[in-house]
């Protein structure tokens, strides 16, 4: 075979140098392994000998100790955590001795499992029917006031709560849940604002009031027509309203839009150039007035309180409300809101106020 033939060929080829190297290195080997059991046996016999397994241990390999051994120790357990608690209880009561009551509202109490809770001073619970019928009860008290409110009485309410705002001392008038939900029965206003749609007049906010207070339309430019005209006559004659503020505010674009010249008006889209047209033909009335005002933000102010003005009057050419106006039933106001100060003015009509 050809393997055969070529190790036969190389022992043949090999010196007696060669061969004494190699069964040097077999004896060595030898030796070697020899030493290494000789070594383990040695350490086996020195080492002690595993102690006989006990009888008790005998026994649990053929036989699990009897059930009363559990017992024990499970009852040994038991009393141990029973005088645990017993300590923490008898701790707990020494602390709240040592403290003097009524110091904190917060209330120390043990649980019946021993741990230490703290419980808050609240007042007892009262059934949902209760909640509710007393929500009814100060809703319908609250309207009740409304309705017997004169319209001064009214108007130096707004005035109070807009000085409240300007403050920075606003009540945040907000009712509770079941008090807003008690909003679906109906609603009692106590004015009608006309204002404008600009974001920086929040009616409700500045005049300090909360849900249900006030009656609000608002557009560009507070403008009273034909469709201001229905909500107005809804809310006099359904709503009992006794108090309308039209209400004109600082740095008005609308107001300012229509101070331009007739032809670049023309040039606005169909709806926001008529608007701005009726807004011009009613400033024309004064605008000799209004021209003669030298400094400039004097002047749009004067516009703006002449535009507020101006729908009010509109507002008494109705004869219905002229009339109670007239006699004292309904007050028809116009005001203008200073944005950089947070203040209300308000400018009443005379009760005499022609209609055009």
């Amino acid at each position: 075979m050809p393997l055969v033939d070529s190790l036969i060929a190389l022992a043949n080829q090999a010196t007696a140098s060669d061969v004494a190297l190699a069964l040097g290195a077999v004896f060595a080997l030898s030796a070697s392994l020899n030493f290494v059991a000789l070594l383990h046996a040695l350490l086996a016999k020195s080492a002690p000998s595993p102690p006989p397994p006990s009888p008790t241990t005998i026994q649990y390999i053929i036989q699990p100790p009897a059930r009363a051994t559990y017992d024990a120790e499970y009852e040994s357990d038991i009393a141990e955590e029973a005088a645990e608690e017993k300590t923490s209880r008898a701790n707990a009561r020494r602390r709240r001795s040592q403290t003097p009551p009524n110091l904190d509202p917060i209330i120390e109490t043990i649980t019946t499992e021993g741990a230490l809770a703290s419980a808050p001073q609240k007042p007892p619970l009262r059934s949902t029917g209760s909640i509710v019928e007393e929500a009814l009860r100060e809703q319908e008290q609250r309207n009740e006031l409304v309705k017997k409110q004169t319209p001064v009485q009214i108007l130096e309410e707004l005035k109070a709560g807009n000085a409240r705002f300007a403050a920075g001392e606003q009540s945040y008038p907000t009712p509770s849940l079941v008090a807003r939900r008690e909003f679906s029965r109906g609603q009692v206003p106590k004015v009608m604002v006309i204002g404008c749609a600009d974001s920086r007049v929040p009616i409700e906010i500045l005049f300090d009031q909360g849900i249900g207070d006030v009656f609000v339309s608002r557009n560009a430019g507070n403008l009273f027509d034909d469709k201001v005209g229905g909500t107005l006559d809804y809310a006099v004659n359904h709503l009992g309203i006794r108090l309308v503020v039209v209400m004109g505010h600082e740095a008005c674009g609308a107001v300012r839009a229509a101070g331009l010249s007739t032809s670049a008006l023309m040039r606005e889209p169909p709806h926001l150039r008529a608007m701005l047209l009726g807004m011009q033909r009613e400033l024309a009335l004064c605008k000799e007035s209004l021209d003669a005002i030298a400094e400039p933000s004097t002047r749009e102010r004067a516009t703006v309180i002449a535009n507020a003005v101006g729908q009010a009057r509109k507002i008494l050419e109705d004869p219905l409300v002229h009339a109670k106006h007239t006699d004292g039933k309904l007050l028809v106001v116009a005001a203008y809101y200073e944005i950089t100060t947070g203040l209300v003015q308000f400018i009443e009509l005379p009760k005499d106020t022609l209609v055009a």
